[in-house]
C-alpha cells in the first residue's frame, strides 16, 4: 500500500479531525508526556520481543509490536504539538503521521546516504512511505488477527510485526523533537 493510496485519504482527514477534536494543535509541549510515551514504546518492544522469543505468544508479539509503534508515533506527534483524543485514537494517529511524519523520515534518511543520487530518491520515499504503511498494516493486523491461523502462520506474522516494530521505533524516534 501507498501513502498516496492509504484508505481514508490521511490528508482529507486531518482537517476534520482538528475540527471534530479528534486531533488537537497544542499550544505547549509537555515533555514529560512524549517521555513516557517513547518509555512505553521501549517497554512494548521489550515484552514483544520476550513473547516471540520465548515463542510465548504469537497475538501479544502482535499486539506489544503495535503497540510500540503506536507509542512512538504518538511521542512524534506530541513533539510537534499535535495529540489524540480518545475517540477512535489509533486512526486519527495513523492518519496524522501519514500527513506529518512520511516528509521528515524522507529527509532523515536521506541524511543516511553521503552520496544521494535521483536512483537513491526513489528509495528513499519508498522507504519513508513503507515505514509510515507499517503502522497502518499492524494496527490493521492487530484488530483482525484471528486464532484459527496454524501456528506457522502466526509466528511469521508475529516475526513481520516484530521486525517493522523495531525499523519504525527507530526511524519515528529520530523525529521526536526533545
Amino acid at each position: 500500500m501507498s501513502i498516496k493510496n492509504h484508505p481514508n485519504h490521511a490528508k482529507k482527514n486531518i482537517q476534520r479531525y482538528l475540527a471534530d477534536g479528534l486531533l488537537k494543535k497544542n499550544r505547549t509541549i509537555n515533555p514529560k508526556i512524549i517521555s513516557r510515551y517513547r518509555s512505553n514504546a521501549i517497554e512494548s518492544l521489550a515484552v514483544a520481543k520476550m513473547c516471540f522469543e520465548g515463542k510465548r505468544s504469537a497475538l501479544w508479539t502482535i499486539s506489544c509490536s503495535y503497540y510500540a509503534m503506536f507509542y512512538v508515533a504518538n511521542a512524534y506527534l506530541t513533539s510537534i504539538g499535535y495529540n489524540t483524543a480518545n475517540k477512535i485514537a489509533h486512526k486519527v494517529t495513523s492518519d496524522a503521521l501519514c500527513f506529518f511524519a512520511v516528509d521528515k523520515i524522507q529527509a532523515s534518511l536521506l541524511e543516511s546516504f553521503d552520496q544521494a543520487q535521483q536512483e537513491a530518491m526513489g528509495l528513499v520515499l519508498i522507504q519513508a512511505e513503507e515505514i509510515v504503511v507499517s503502522f497502518e498494516h499492524e494496527r490493521r493486523k492487530r484488530g483482525v488477527f484471528q486464532y484459527d491461523m496454524s501456528i506457522e502462520v502466526q509466528w511469521s506474522k508475529a516475526n513481520t510485526s516484530l521486525e517493522r516494530a523495531e525499523r519504525f521505533i527507530f526511524e519515528i524516534d529520530k523525529l521526536v523533537i526533545t
